[in-house]
């Protein structure tokens, strides 16, 4: 391994004095600048301090409601019902794409 070339361990399987880790060579996957940042947002009030969560209410998908809704998935088309996991209605060309391919 070089440190062009980080190693990530999000399973903690290099132990503490291995020489991965004694040589600063692993590196947190998430950088510090990210989540500072990132909005954190939390339907369910999982977080016993809200100070911490984003301000606003944020409209959640009646199929996944810990989810935000999705923008262009409004209600307004038959079937609708915010279900988008994998955001292939990222834009309109898109979901007029997978209405048409479904």
């Amino acid at each position: 391994p070089s440190p062009e070339k980080p190693i990530f361990d999000p399973l903690g399987l290099y132990s503490a004095n291995s020489p991965e880790r004694l040589d600063g060579l692993i590196k947190p996957l998430e950088s510090s600048t990210l989540s500072a940042t990132k909005e954190i947002f939390d339907p369910l009030r999982l977080y016993s301090d809200q100070s911490e969560v984003s301000g606003g209410e944020v409209e959640t998908s009646a199929a996944l409601p810990f989810l935000p809704r999705p923008a262009l998935l409004d209600g307004s088309l038959p079937g609708d019902r915010g279900f988008d996991p994998f955001n292939f209605a990222s834009d309109a060309n898109s979901l007029q794409w997978q209405r048409k391919a479904e």
